[in-house]
């Protein structure tokens, strides 16, 4: 069972997205917006805007934690399973369990990190528009806390599944 809604799998209506995957899709079309915006006023009015390469690497780094966020939820991160099911299965359910285990440790060490940052960066501002750049790094602490549920979830499986 998930934690919070936004963290709902859709693997039961694959029909269905959630609002992680509905974020990132507007955070893509918004990108793919500034990156036109860049191209055209670069190429075409010979003036290229100041603030689009800032913004689209700011969405680009919201748009790799989302995706990381839901790729924790479906467990469709890269793993080496090789070595993993070479094992018998006590060790293989075993080393299953530490490895979830130290990314679930790196997780909580990911999140105290960007909390004690975020303090730092609040009177640091994007140099072409006038934001904190603290703001990314609070979306960046959202999207690990959601990482840290899925990665608490995955782990919770493990245990109880013992694979």
């Amino acid at each position: 069972m998930t934690v919070f809604k936004i963290f709902k799998s859709s693997k039961h209506d694959p029909n269905k997205a959630g609002m992680a995957e509905i974020l990132s899709l507007a955070i893509f079309l918004l990108l793919s917006l500034v990156l036109v915006a860049q191209i055209l006023s670069r190429y075409l009015l010979n003036n290229p805007l100041g603030w689009t390469e800032e913004i689209a690497r700011y969405l680009l780094i919201v748009l790799t934690f989302i995706g990381a966020a839901i790729g924790f939820r479906k467990g469709t991160h890269i793993s080496f399973l090789y070595v993993l099911n070479l094992l018998p299965h006590k060790i293989k359910s075993i080393a299953s369990t530490v490895l979830s285990f130290i990314g679930v440790l790196f997780l909580i060490f990911l999140i105290y990190s960007a909390i004690n940052i975020i303090p730092q960066l609040q009177h640091f501002e994007l140099s072409s528009i006038n934001i904190s750049l603290s703001i990314l790094y609070w979306v960046v602490l959202a999207a690990l806390v959601l990482c840290g549920i899925g990665s608490i979830q995955h782990l919770l499986h493990v245990v109880r599944s013992g694979s």
